[in-house]
């Protein structure tokens, strides 16, 4: 597998496996990515069999040295074989001048779905990612941030969405109390 950024020829595919993938509360609408990836605000990054066949999708947002992984996928038809794994390393090689960060569901809130996040959260550790040490509220979810290890704060963070989204979704980031 491989990243590249020529992503024209699969963008169709992209989107199918976006809409999928994430649950529309979490999802910003793709006409809107599709615009943030023109004026450089998001980048698109598509995961590539060496034969040129889609596998999946990551999308980052930056603001200086700190990079947000924002979406990231691996088409079903390929899960559970060790490519998200690969893919994952790939991706923080590539930013490893940056402090590479990302948010997953808090597994600590009641909710249907803990085994899943758990889970997931699991797959993040493993593969070197380790909490940053806060959790956000970002709008009506609860998010725990991890990173590849570089100290990031929580106002770092908040500053990544202004930066990308600005102030009406910025407002919408804030920091979660302790329990």
């Amino acid at each position: 597998m491989k990243l590249t950024m020529d992503t024209d020829q699969h963008i169709s595919r992209i989107r199918s496996l976006y809409l999928s993938a994430f649950p529309r509360r979490e999802r910003i609408p793709f006409f809107i990515l599709r615009r943030m990836f023109k004026s450089g605000e998001a980048e698109l990054i598509a995961v590539e069999s060496d034969s040129g066949r889609f596998g999946g999708f990551a999308v980052t947002m930056r603001r200086g040295d700190l990079v947000m992984l924002s979406y990231f996928a691996v088409h079903p038809q390929l899960r559970s074989r060790g490519i998200g794994s690969r893919v994952l390393k790939a991706l923080m090689r590539h930013f490893a001048d940056s402090r590479f960060i990302l948010e997953i569901e808090d597994v600590n809130e009641p909710c249907v779905d803990r085994e899943i996040r758990q889970r997931r959260r699991d797959f993040y550790l493993r593969n070197g990612m380790k909490p940053a040490g806060f959790t956000a509220r970002v709008f009506m979810s609860d998010l725990e941030i991890l990173t590849s290890g570089k100290p990031v704060t929580f106002e770092e963070y908040r500053e990544l969405y202004r930066s990308q989204r600005g102030d009406r979704v910025a407002v919408n980031v804030a920091l979660k109390p302790q329990s």
